[in-house]
């Protein structure tokens, strides 16, 4: 498994800035894994970042500050977001 840390320099929200939040993992199937952190709002984040991945089933797990979520549970909250 590969884990890419996603640096600052990519992050466009200006709360991604800021210390504090939580650290996001997105698993695929492909094998890569991308890490978020400093996190505020994990549900709506991620239904930025990446909503069509999880809601197509490219998304194989999902670790909220290391503890693995309920995926269905999370993709009805990234639905929410989705405009």
């Amino acid at each position: 498994m590969r884990v890419l840390h996603v640096s600052d320099e990519y992050r466009t929200n200006p709360l991604s800035l800021t210390p504090g939040g939580s650290t996001v993992n997105v698993e695929y199937y492909s094998g890569n894994t991308f890490s978020y952190n400093k996190i505020k709002f994990p549900p709506a984040y991620m239904a930025r970042v990446s909503p069509y991945d999880i809601i197509h089933g490219n998304v194989k797990r999902i670790y909220i500050d290391g503890e693995e979520i309920n995926l269905k549970q999370f993709i009805n909250q990234v639905k929410k977001y989705i405009k």
